[in-house]
């Protein structure tokens, strides 16, 4: 969090409280999927994740707050339990917070695939999703969307203000 700079000197406080807005000196992430696979297939999600994130960095908050992302890329995690899906879009776990940057995305998941009577058909499946380049910035929370078809995983993304 920071605050923009408090100037009102039009009267003296006088020992009374200034009122401080604080902003969000982060980006907010969120990773959701949603199937659309034959029926008869349960798609349980073993683990998400994105890779070549910035970790850390310095931030500047005037004139405009900004970032400049530094040291190496990471792989953040954001689904480390069974979840299984369905046509619905499900959240794969909280939003997190993240270094606003700019960088491609692609989401990376791991499934396991089970018929409706519980018999594993495929094990640790793993599914990348097409790339979007995207620019995160301060105060603002992107939630990706992961669609599983047979074919393919395509990722969206949908951006918001806090």
């Amino acid at each position: 969090m920071f605050s923009y700079p408090v100037i009102d000197q039009s009267e003296p406080s006088l020992g009374k409280s200034v009122g401080i807005t604080f902003q969000h000196a982060l980006a907010f992430v969120e990773i959701r999927a949603a199937s659309e696979v034959l029926e008869g297939q349960v798609i349980i999600i073993k683990s998400a994740s994105i890779n070549g994130l910035m970790s850390s960095g310095e931030f500047q908050s005037s004139p405009e707050p900004y970032w400049i992302p530094g040291g190496t890329t990471t792989e953040f995690s954001f689904c480390k339990s069974d979840i299984e899906l369905n046509f619905d879009s499900i959240s794969l776990g909280e939003a997190r917070r993240m270094i606003p940057q700019t960088a491609d995305i692609a989401v990376d998941l791991v499934i396991d695939v089970y018929d409706r009577d519980g018999n594993l058909i495929e094990s640790g499946h793993s599914v990348r999703t097409n790339s979007l380049h995207v620019v995160w910035n301060v105060g603002r929370m992107y939630v990706y969307t992961v669609k599983l078809s047979e074919t393919e995983a395509t990722l969206g993304v949908e951006m918001l203000d806090l």
